[in-house]
């Protein structure tokens, strides 16, 4: 018979973290992705956005050593280089948007810190604060 193994509470902060990280995405999605003025490249913004949640929903689900399949990490660091933007070097606030994906950046430090302390780690999310970072310098009209 095997053990049913309780999370620790680092690991319930870092999965309570990362539902909080999810709810932000949805929220900038659902502020600046409007159906109405969507345009070919937001469609494929709003589109990564998503699997982006959906990938973050695997870090919450009760498995021994949580790790990300590597094909996983490439397409979010193939999609940060497609996004051919800068990386993010200053503070924000020229525009909300960028403001808004500088909070997701922030909360995604924040989920790397707490996964880092606990079996769920893994660099997804390094690759994922990288992305954000480079989202934060696109202009949304």
């Amino acid at each position: 018979m095997s053990e049913i193994k309780s999370p620790s509470r680092n690991e319930l902060a870092a999965i309570g973290a990362i539902y909080e990280l999810i709810g932000m995405i949805g929220k900038v999605k659902a502020t600046y992705f409007v159906f109405e003025k969507m345009t070919s490249r937001k469609a494929f913004m709003f589109a990564r956005l998503t699997k982006i949640q959906e990938d973050l929903l695997y870090f919450t689900k009760p498995k021994k050593g949580m790790v990300i399949v590597k094909n996983i990490i490439k397409d979010l660091e193939d999609a940060t280089v497609a996004l051919n933007t800068p990386l993010f070097a200053g503070i924000p606030g020229t525009s909300l948007f960028e403001a808004d994906v500088y909070l997701l950046w922030t909360v995604t430090q924040r989920v790397h810190r707490q996964l880092s302390v606990t079996e769920l780690s893994s660099p997804y999310t390094v690759a994922l604060s990288d992305y954000f970072l480079h989202l934060a310098t696109i202009t949304i009209e």
